[in-house]
This record gives structure tokens, C-alpha cells and sequence, in this order.
């Protein structure tokens, strides 16, 4: 995707180190054990958690199941605020303490192949982590340079730490296991109230469980994409409660959770079927919704949803008129990791839109 191009372009001007300058090892001989053995004091607290949850034998040797490992490592001062702003933990003596989350924690920093920056798409890392999630990599616009952050949140600050099975790249803070699927992230995160109480009204809500029964029976995995619009983005339209957002949607006559009613496939519309981060959409394409029609999605330069369809806004600087006929994402703040696939955030009010024959 072009986006990630040129956005990609601003990250080499950043103050980030790599590895040549850290200069700490040989990466000849270490592996990502002895390299954190080597350097024990500087990264006592991942260290403390490597002993404690046996992943230096994992560390040690080659992949059996992949092309190498990449660490995303956390210094220590990201242990201390996370501390910090953990309620459940006092010390890090009571996170080393909690064996079972320290398991999770150890692991969601690991992926189970070696990415060089090089190799970061804008989306979620093509292979998971060591608990069977998937990282997303982002760009973050600084005043005089970019960086690279993971999940949204971690910020890379030294990268490409090259050892015997892998890489090992430095962030600052510490990644927390995805444990919501995309409904509780909507309902759990202020602004997003008008979209999360129509996916819990219509019944949707139950759809997007982490994990599904298949045709054949099967429990399985659920994968889909979401796309939101925040409440601002509703109150711009005169749509300033859920209340509003039914009298608007809703056809009269059925159920508010009837699949055949407007309210449904209103909020059926903005499900996806299947995992799309930004770094997958190419091209011109329809791709499937839980409503009755799909949506249309153009990437370039943009990424732009049911192009021409209608025009939402009208945009005047000085004597230039620009009509914008198509739903854009704001960037920055998708690819929003859950346990189901990611969220990303619209410009504008996606109605239900029939495509011609």
C-alpha cells in the first residue's frame, strides 16, 4: 500500500539507534539468551522474567517451527511504569510472583519468526507471537522525525539487534496480552458508545466472540474487521444517542435484533468477514460484510470506502472547492489489535449501501 510508503519514508530520519550503533555484542556468537545474559544488568527485569518462565532454552536454540524469533524486549524503566500504572501489582516482585500471567506476558513479546525493521508491513507481523496473537507495527509523527511503535503503544528505540537465531528489537514500554475481542474494546473505550450499543442491541454482539462454531461443528477462531466511526462522527450527522440512531435506521415492523431489520444490517455493515489490516487492502475490491451487501474499498495514496457512492462533505479553502465523495480512515489510530482482528476508525457515517447490478 502506498500510504505505508511514503509514510515509511519519514522513519529513517528518526533518533532511533540500530545496531550498529549500540555496539553490545558480538552477533556473530550470541544468541537472544547470551545476548540478555551479556547484558543482564541493563535488562534485569526481562531477564528476571526469562528465568522465571524457562525461555532461555527456547531463546538458546534455533527455531523448529520457523525462521528465527524476534524479541521485543522492554527496558526497564517500561517495567517500572507498567508497574506503576498496574493496579493488580505492587512491586515486580508480585508480577515475577504471578506465574500464569508472567507465562502470557513473556510470550506475547515473542514472535515466532525474525523481522528486521525492513520488514514491517503497516499492519499486524504476518506470523504471531509465541501465544498465538498477532503485533501490529504503526508509524508515530513526531515533530522533527518518526518511529516505529507496536500495538499502538510501545515505541522502538533501538532496533535490528541482530543475533545467531534472530532479532531483538528495544521498546519502552511494556506490551499488554490482547484479552478483549472487538466489542469490549468498543464498549470499554469512551467515544464509541452509540456503535457498541447497536452491535449489543441488534445481537451482533454475541457474534463477535473470540471464538465461533464452523458449519462443521467445529469451535474455531473468529476473525473479522471492524469499522468505526466514533460518536462525533454521529452527532455531526444529528445522530446524538443510540435512541436518534434507531429512529433513524430502524425499520418498523421488525425487531431491533432481526437480521432482516435496518438496525441490524446497519450495524452488520461495519463487520468485515475475515482479518484486514491496513497493509492488506489493494487495490479496488469488494469484501464481504455480515449485512447483506459488501463494501467497497480502494487503496493508493488513501484508503478509500464506497467511493462515489455520495458526497459527504465539502471541503473550501480560499477559492478551491473539494467534494469528498468517499469514507476515509483516519490512520494514526487504526489498526487497533483485538483478539478477533483489527479496528479502524472512519471520517464519516457508512450507511448501508446497495451496489448497482
Amino acid at each position: 500500500v502506498l500510504v505505508f510508503v511514503c509514510a515509511g519514508t519519514l522513519f529513517f530520519s528518526s533518533c532511533t539507534k540500530n545496531t550498529n550503533d549500540a555496539g553490545f555484542f558480538d552477533e556473530n556468537v550470541l544468541s537472544i539468551s547470551t545476548f540478555l545474559e551479556a547484558n543482564k544488568e541493563e535488562y534485569s527485569r526481562y531477564w528476571q522474567v526469562l528465568e522465571s518462565t524457562g525461555l532461555f532454552p527456547t531463546l538458546n536454540a534455533y527455531n523448529p517451527h520457523g525462521d528465527g524469533f524476534t524479541l521485543f524486549l522492554p527496558t526497564d524503566e517500561a517495567f517500572d511504569r507498567y508497574i506503576q500504572k498496574n493496579e493488580k501489582y505492587d512491586t515486580f516482585e508480585d508480577l515475577i510472583d504471578d506465574h500464569d500471567f508472567l507465562w502470557l506476558l513473556s510470550r506475547y513479546h515473542l514472535v515466532n519468526r525474525s523481522f528486521h525493521t525492513s520488514e514491517f508491513p503497516y499492519g499486524a507481523l504476518p506470523d504471531s507471537t509465541a501465544t498465538g496473537d498477532y503485533l501490529t507495527i504503526g508509524i508515530e509523527v513526531l515533530e522533527d522525525s518518526s518511529r516505529y511503535t507496536i500495538n499502538n503503544w510501545a515505541p522502538l528505540i533501538i532496533y535490528d539487534l541482530e543475533t545467531t537465531n534472530g532479532y531483538i528489537q528495544v521498546i519502552d514500554e511494556v506490551l499488554e496480552p490482547i484479552s478483549f475481542n472487538s466489542y469490549e474494546w468498543l464498549a470499554n473505550t469512551e467515544g464509541y458508545s452509540i456503535l457498541a450499543r447497536a452491535f449489543e442491541v441488534s445481537g451482533l454482539k454475541d457474534t463477535m466472540d473470540v471464538y465461533r462454531y464452523s458449519s462443521t461443528g467445529q469451535l474455531i477462531k473468529n476473525g473479522y474487521t471492524i469499522l468505526a466511526e466514533h460518536d462525533s462522527i454521529f452527532q455531526r450527522n444529528g445522530i446524538l444517542s443510540f435512541e436518534d440512531l434507531v429512529d433513524q435506521m430502524h425499520t418498523p415492523g421488525y425487531e431491533l435484533d432481526d437480521p432482516e431489520g435496518g438496525l441490524y444490517q446497519f450495524a452488520a455493515y461495519h463487520m468485515l468477514e475475515g482479518r484486514y489490516f491496513l497493509d492488506a487492502f489493494e487495490g479496488s475490491s469488494n469484501y464481504n460484510t455480515y449485512a447483506v451487501y459488501p463494501v467497497s474499498i480502494s487503496a493508493g495514496l488513501e484508503i478509500k470506502i464506497n467511493a462515489g457512492v455520495d458526497t459527504f462533505r465539502v471541503e473550501i479553502t480560499g477559492t478551491d472547492t473539494v467534494y469528498i465523495n468517499y469514507i476515509g480512515l483516519f490512520f494514526q489510530e487504526s489498526n487497533v489489535n483485538t483478539k478477533n482482528g483489527p479496528i479502524h476508525f472512519i471520517h464519516e457515517l457508512m450507511e448501508l449501501y446497495q451496489p448497482p447490478e
